[in-house]
């Protein structure tokens, strides 16, 4: 499995990378895939940016994530391939990477599969507005006794 990155030109900071190829080359035995009438080397890619972060930084994603590798159109395949998909949890990413220490350090950019929103905001404002409503009742139930009080029209 081979992973290529490729850096991104932006003004002011130094740059960003994204991870902008993935490529599996494997081999079809019957040892591997049970069932199998041949032995013959495969090879999927899938070419587009799958994620970006600034140079510097690596790139974090705890969430399970799934790409499907496609065929390559240039190569020849024997017959009809099956989809190839690559899934990753707990992948971490650092593009031109001067160390080879597998700790990673500096900044940390996560995916969005990673972000988990903040609920407080949203309960805050609902229980603010049940109040509102509640002093509302009360207001109009206060309001409309006083006006019963004292003569009645005839």
């Amino acid at each position: 499995m081979e992973f290529k990155f490729k850096r991104l030109p932006s003004e002011g900071d130094g740059g960003h990378f994204s991870l902008d190829t993935v490529s599996f080359n494997y081999t079809v035995t019957d040892s591997l895939f049970p069932e199998t009438n041949e032995t013959v080397t495969r090879f999927t890619i899938i070419q587009q940016p799958q994620f970006s972060a600034p140079i510097g930084s690596f790139f974090q994603c705890m969430s399970k994530q799934t790409w499907k590798l496609s065929d390559v159109p240039d190569l020849p395949t024997n017959g009809s391939q099956p989809d190839v998909f690559v899934s990753t949890s707990n992948l971490k990413a650092e593009a031109f990477r001067a160390s080879a220490d597998q700790n990673f350090v500096g900044q940390k950019s996560e995916c969005s599969a990673d972000f988990v929103p903040n609920k407080v905001v949203p309960i805050v404002i609902g229980v603010a507005l049940a109040v509102m409503i509640v002093i509302a009742l009360v207001t109009f139930i206060v309001g409309s006794r006083r006006r019963q009080s004292g003569y009645q029209e005839i």
